[in-house]
């Protein structure tokens, strides 16, 4: 994602990575429905495309609420994506989520493949970020930009992250903090049923003001 300023107005760039394999069945770990933060609004939106130019996909999105957030109402969604076609999913237009809604969603396909991509803006078209979703988890992940109230050009910068269970049973995740600058405890485990979202401001796991380094999670169980 790059930015800029031109004549007072500031124009956000955002990117993904194409998806490499279609299929029938993908997770979105972050869904967003009027959620502030900074002082802005968030919203995401889904693209589904029907990689089968021939035959119409018959597409189910089940979307769930974070429960350690507890935002937002458990909702299903249904559509017949033509031949070829796309289902864009505005969740700023989806009333049955509720406002505001923090979860996650599952994207499944009862005969075609699909492609699925979500974006996220905020109200004023200031923040935009995008990601390919998932079609399998892994039991170890390295997340290398992790930070907690990081100044720089008069704002202060933070990371969170959301780890989806791939799974049908609990897991046990733990999380361990590599620092670069701060203090930070010992790993720690957390249960993962559906959805786990760790904000790096109010972990208490990061004792220090500030913090910048990585992060490493690894699935158990």
């Amino acid at each position: 994602t790059n930015s800029g300023a031109v004549a007072n107005v500031t124009v956000t760039f955002t990117s993904y990575n194409g998806i490499a394999q279609a299929a029938q069945n993908f997770k979105a770990p972050l869904i967003l429905r009027g959620i502030s933060s900074a002082g802005k609004e968030w919203n995401t939106v889904m693209a589904i495309q029907n990689t089968n130019s021939g035959a119409v996909a018959n597409v189910t999105v089940t979307f769930t609420p974070d429960p350690a957030v507890g935002l937002g109402n458990a909702h299903v969604a249904t559509n017949a994506i033509a031949a070829g076609g796309v289902w864009y999913l505005r969740q700023q237009d989806q009333t049955e989520l509720g406002a505001p809604f923090f979860g996650s969603a599952v994207i499944e396909s009862a005969d075609q493949d699909v492609a699925v991509v979500v974006n996220s803006g905020t109200s004023d078209g200031a923040g935009l970020i995008a990601y390919p979703t998932f079609i399998s988890g892994s039991a170890e992940v390295f997340l290398p930009g992790a930070m907690k109230n990081i100044p720089s050009l008069g704002d202060n910068y933070f990371t969170s992250l959301t780890i989806v269970n791939m799974g049908t049973d609990p897991v046990d995740v733990e999380v361990e903090y590599q620092a670069l600058s701060g203090t930070v405890g010992s790993p720690y485990t957390v249960s993962v049923d559906t959805s786990k979202t760790i904000d790096q401001r109010t972990d208490a796991n990061i004792s220090s003001a500030t913090f910048m380094g990585a992060i490493k999670l690894t699935a158990s169980g």
